[in-house]
């Protein structure tokens, strides 16, 4: 048995490529969710100049809204 098929089977080869595609699809938006809230309080202190007080608003809002929405 090669490595690269024993690897394949450890890695749930057999549950085929269009649930690799799909994986890959919700790490890349799970990824870009994180950068996106890590972005907000940057923005708001470069931009907005917003201090502590409205930083920390901003991201209680935030997480508020995304468990409503969901």
């Amino acid at each position: 048995m090669r490595s690269g098929h024993r690897l394949g089977h450890l890695l749930g080869h057999r549950l085929g490529r269009r649930f690799g595609w799909l994986w890959g699809a919700y790490g890349t938006s799970a990824l870009g969710t994180w950068l996106a809230f890590g972005a907000f309080p940057l923005i708001a202190i470069q931009v907005l100049h917003a201090g502590p007080a409205e930083v920390a608003a901003l991201s209680s809002v935030g997480a508020a809204v995304g468990a409503a929405v969901a």
